[in-house]
C-alpha cells in the first residue's frame, strides 16, 4: 500500500494566511470605555468596547493602560476636563512606535521598534457616546456653545474669585437703590422712627444678594 503524500497548502492559501495574519496584527481606531484616569500624567486606562479577530476567532481585547488623552491645548491655552470610569473615548493607533516621542517630545526621532498601527501606540479622544447614553439634560443647545461643569475655572486652575452674573448684579443694585431712597426719606423725616443701625434698613448684608456665580470662577 502506497502512503499518500502529505497535503500542502496552495499558493493562494498561503497568501491568504499571510494576509489574515497581517490584518489581525494591525489595529485601527475603535470605541473604548474609561477604566481609570490619572490627572497627574494625563493618561487613561481604557477597555476597548468591541471584539476583534485573533487567529480567526473573535476575542475581547485586554485593558490598555497609560493611553495619552488628546485634550485641545497649546502653549497659550488649553481645555482640560475631568474623566470618570465609564466615560466613552475614541482610541486611535499611530502609524509607528510613538514611545520615544512621548518620552522626550523631540521631533523627527526614529521609532524605537518596527511595530505599526499597534494599540500600544494609541491615543484617546474623549467625548464618544452611544445612542443609549446621551448627554445629560441641559448639556447642549442647538444655537449656543454650552460648557457644562460643576466647577468651571477661567484663566487658570488657580482661579477662585466667583464671576459676577448680570442678573444678580442688577438685583443687588436695585436693592442698594431702594436702601438709599429709604435712608434719604428717613433722614428727611419722611419716614418716622428712631435711628437704629441694627435694623434691616441699615444692614445691607442681610438684604443684598451675592452677585457671584456658584460654579464659575475667574482671575
Amino acid at each position: 500500500m502506497t502512503a499518500k503524500p502529505e497535503s500542502k497548502p496552495t499558493m493562494g492559501e498561503m497568501l491568504e494566511a499571510v494576509f489574515r495574519s497581517h490584518a489581525e496584527s494591525t489595529r485601527g481606531a475603535m470605541p473604548a470605555t474609561v477604566v481609570a484616569y490619572s490627572f497627574a500624567t494625563g493618561r487613561v486606562d481604557v477597555q476597548p468596547a468591541t471584539q476583534v479577530y485573533v487567529e480567526g476567532e473573535l476575542q475581547e481585547l485586554p485593558v490598555l493602560t497609560g493611553v495619552p488623552v488628546l485634550f485641545p491645548g497649546g502653549l497659550l491655552g488649553s481645555l482640560v476636563i475631568p474623566l470618570s470610569p465609564g466615560d466613552g473615548v475614541w482610541i486611535a493607533p499611530g502609524e509607528v512606535d510613538m514611545s520615544a516621542y512621548l518620552a522626550t517630545g523631540t521631533p523627527a526621532l526614529p521609532p524605537a521598534t518596527k511595530r505599526r498601527f499597534s494599540l500600544a501606540d494609541c491615543v484617546a479622544i474623549p467625548g464618544l457616546r452611544s445612542l443609549s447614553a446621551p448627554l445629560p439634560v441641559g448639556s447642549a443647545d442647538a444655537s449656543a456653545t454650552v460648557i457644562r461643569s460643576a466647577d468651571l475655572r477661567l484663566g487658570s486652575a488657580l482661579a477662585v474669585d466667583p464671576v459676577s452674573l448680570q442678573s444678580k448684579v442688577a438685583t443687588a443694585l436695585a436693592a442698594v437703590k431702594a436702601w438709599s431712597l429709604l435712608v434719604e426719606a428717613f433722614c428727611n423725616g419722611i419716614v418716622p422712627g428712631t435711628f437704629n443701625p441694627g435694623t434691616t434698613l441699615f444692614a445691607p448684608d442681610g438684604v443684598a444678594p451675592l452677585t457671584g456665580a456658584l460654579k464659575v470662577k475667574g482671575e
